[in-house]
């Protein structure tokens, strides 16, 4: 699978979660990671950590879900994000749901 397909798909599901449950945290990150029409992350920087930390193509799914953890606990940490924290937390709780939905 490649990275910036699980990429999208982690987008996809943090913005169902904002949807339904307000975290403006969340709205702030997802404003950086949008994808815009030439296929580029809104904030470059965002997909290039992306990249540092998934690689470009990955198969198998502890990996994808540690590096999708990682990357949310990088800016979970970045932003001093508490509500990011608690989000983080019910994705480790429910990562068989998590992984279902990313991959």
């Amino acid at each position: 699978m490649e990275s910036l397909d699980i990429y999208k798909k982690l987008f996809s599901f943090l913005e169902k979660k904002y949807f339904e449950n307000k975290i403006d945290d969340l709205g702030l990150l997802l404003g950086d990671m949008r994808i815009i029409d030439d296929g580029e992350s809104a904030d470059i920087s965002m997909l290039k950590d992306w990249y540092v930390i998934s690689g470009f193509e990955v198969c198998d799914r502890d990996i994808i879900y540690n590096n999708c953890i990682k990357f949310l606990k990088q800016y979970a940490l970045r932003l001093h994000s508490i509500e990011l924290e608690n989000l983080i937390k019910k994705i480790e709780i429910n990562k068989d749901s998590f992984i279902s939905e990313i991959i």
